[in-house]
């Protein structure tokens, strides 16, 4: 699939930019991520959203030993931008997960009605391993919504608002 073909699974995972998957002072993965990658393959269509240019993005991501995925640049659009202009190839909002960090992820997601998990700085590897074993089942079940989205976000804002300080 590309950014401009129609859906080819019922489900969207969106990864918001690098910096939570890839080490930046060492440009390697995160522990867990590339295996969590591997396993959202499976199950949806897997894009990083990007704002380098689609060639350097793949590079970076080849380097780091992920599993190739759908890059979609950016290009100083705001993420909830992106995010309508991938529902729009055939997926529903609530089928549609945002993965990022900072107050512009977690609202793109909200605006746009799509769940959103975040990575945690510091924490990457610990919520790359709950991703697989908690978030992803919940996700794909249907159950992702309520109370179990609305702790992601008390989670996702609490670190924000301390990292603030």
């Amino acid at each position: 699939m590309t950014a401009q073909s129609e859906a080819k699974k019922g489900f969207l995972i969106c990864i918001a930019g690098p910096c939570h998957v890839i080490r930046q002072e060492s440009g390697t993965a995160f522990d867990g991520a590339r295996d969590c990658i591997d396993l959202l393959k499976r199950v949806a269509d897997v894009v990083e959203l990007v704002p380098t240019n689609s060639r350097s993005a793949r590079s970076e991501w080849a380097g780091a030993g992920l599993p190739p995925c759908i890059v979609v640049p950016t290009r100083r659009r705001e993420v909830s931008v992106c995010l309508a202009e991938l529902l729009n190839r055939g997926y529903g909002s609530r089928a549609a997960l945002l993965i990022g960090f900072g107050e512009k992820h977690r609202d793109a997601a909200q605006a746009r009605n799509v769940c959103f998990y975040p990575i945690i700085p510091g924490r990457e590897v610990l919520c790359w391993q709950e991703l697989v074993e908690e978030a992803l089942p919940k996700f794909l079940h249907g159950t992702f919504g309520g109370g179990y989205q609305q702790k992601q976000i008390a989670r996702h804002d609490s670190v924000l608002k301390e990292l603030e300080k």
